[in-house]
């Protein structure tokens, strides 16, 4: 089985073949999230916030 680090690695080569780089906050979360510490809502709710992205939350869950 991979480790969160080979996971994040693995994810990071595919985003720089497209061009694209992640944030070192961004890997923490991406961490946390794969070690079970932080839910995926939580994580897309602290990206729209960092990015000032109206959450839309209304009753604990994510709308388009």
């Amino acid at each position: 089985m991979k480790t969160t680090e080979q996971i994040i690695q693995n994810a990071e080569a595919s985003l720089r073949m497209e061009g694209l780089y992640i944030s070192e906050e961004a890997r923490r979360e991406c961490a946390q999230v794969l070690n079970g510490e932080m839910t995926h809502e939580q994580y897309v709710m602290n990206v729209r916030s960092r990015y000032g992205v109206d959450t839309g939350a209304s009753n604990g869950k994510l709308q388009s």
